[in-house]
């Protein structure tokens, strides 16, 4: 059975997440994260599915409509995930999901970038529930990592105190995505 660096950042967010509350999925691409939470939604879960690239809006749309998901609770925006704190004023955030890197069967054009991400990152995580969680899939080989180092560098300065961080591998592939995990701790 083979286990990708995606199917490791659904289990984490399904087990550490109840459905219930507020979700982002910072780059939708193709939409298999956002059909991923949108089916794990409660009745009092919003969704929100970020992505600059209308191409990757119109296939996420699609990918939802195809799967007959209909919700006043999801709304895909086709803006930069950096934006995020303009969508979600006063808000806290359950869950957030990236998936870094050029959408999938694209000319590679519309790319993340490490400071992007990381502004993102940054906005997310200030607006993070006690006990929530941030998963990130991070591209070696795209950019020749910098975008991974740069998170990676950005992250391990990141207070200890507040979040848990962890990064999963896999070994003997060292070109192959990583997943940082994030909860933030709950406040005492």
């Amino acid at each position: 059975m083979n286990v990708s660096i995606s199917d490791l950042s659904h289990i984490f967010i399904q087990s550490l997440s109840g459905g219930s509350g507020i979700y982002i999925d910072a780059t939708a691409g193709n939409g298999y994260d956002t059909l991923f939470i949108a089916k794990m939604l409660k009745d009092d879960g919003f969704l929100y599915s970020f992505d600059i690239s209308k191409k990757a809006v119109n296939n996420t749309e699609k990918l939802l409509f195809d799967n007959d998901i209909k919700s006043d609770n999801i709304k895909i925006i086709n803006d930069s995930h950096e934006n995020v704190d303009r969508y979600l004023i006063d808000k806290k955030i359950n869950a957030a999901m990236f998936n870094l890197g050029y959408l999938p069967n694209s000319d590679k054009i519309a790319v993340t970038k490490a400071q992007s991400t990381i502004c993102a990152l940054e906005k997310i995580l200030n607006m993070l529930a006690d006990k929530g969680v941030v998963t990130i899939c991070s591209y070696i080989g795209h950019d020749n990592g910098e975008e991974e180092r740069a998170l990676s560098s950005y992250l391990l300065a990141f207070d200890k105190k507040a979040y848990e961080i962890s990064k999963t591998e896999m070994m003997g592939r060292p070109s192959a995505p990583v997943l940082y995990l994030i909860i933030k701790k709950e406040a005492i």
